[in-house]
């Protein structure tokens, strides 16, 4: 798990990692949790 924070926009939402992070790529999966609670998810695009 990594900190983020979530900028929803109507049709999709960007994601800003707090953290560095190397090896994302578009077509993974990025999901939100509480806990083991699955709040949401979506997959990654480029800008």
């Amino acid at each position: 798990p990594k900190p983020a924070r979530l900028f929803p926009a109507p049709g999709g939402a960007t994601v800003e990692l707090l953290d560095a992070e190397e090896g994302v790529s578009p077509g993974q999966a990025c999901v939100f949790y509480d806990g083991d609670r699955v709040l949401g998810g979506g997959w990654i695009q480029r800008d």
